[in-house]
């Protein structure tokens, strides 16, 4: 599965599709490409650590009804019917590895999950061979972060996995 299918872009392309991604999702027209866009004031998405609070918010909400559908026996239908679920983990992960990316005193790079693992294949045990929603991770001097795995922890797991914290730690 494709993520970006719903923004007409391919997961795998170069990482300066990152912004453009990160432009659509921000944009009026990207209301339609997420979960509950009526929980999440983009207003207050300006890439500061802050920020992420709103992040976290917006992703306890889908949490919250994707729980109440679970106990109706419908566990998962809300987050995966129309691939919106799988852009909203996509989109929060991404601003959450942008925020560290733009207010880290270390410098931190996007790279193609597939490039990090051929580059580093003992991080295979850990992450697997699949990119699932970290297409791409955010590599450090002092490892590598999967901001998308962080971002759906928060939907699968509710506010114990908290992408402020992530952050936070992270910074």
């Amino acid at each position: 599965v494709e993520i970006f299918d719903a923004l007409g872009q391919n997961a795998r392309a170069d990482a300066i599709d990152i912004d453009t991604a990160l432009n659509r999702f921000l944009a009026a027209e990207g209301d339609a490409l997420i979960l509950l866009p009526h929980k999440l004031d983009k207003n207050k998405l300006d890439f500061s650590v802050e920020s992420l609070k709103e992040i976290d918010s917006w992703l306890n909400a889908i949490h919250t009804i994707n729980r109440i559908e679970a106990g109706e026996g419908a566990a998962g239908d809300f987050f995966t019917r129309d691939g919106r679920g799988d852009n909203s983990v996509m989109f929060a992960g991404l601003y959450l590895g942008e925020v560290v990316r733009q207010n880290s005193e270390q410098v931190w790079a996007w790279q193609p999950f597939e490039t990090f693992i051929a580059n580093n294949p003992e991080h295979a045990r850990v992450l697997g061979d699949e990119p699932g929603f970290d297409a791409f991770v955010l590599v450090g001097p002092q490892g590598v972060a999967t901001p998308g795995n962080a971002a759906l922890k928060r939907v699968l797991n509710g506010p114990i996995d908290s992408v402020h914290y992530i952050g936070t730690f992270l910074l």
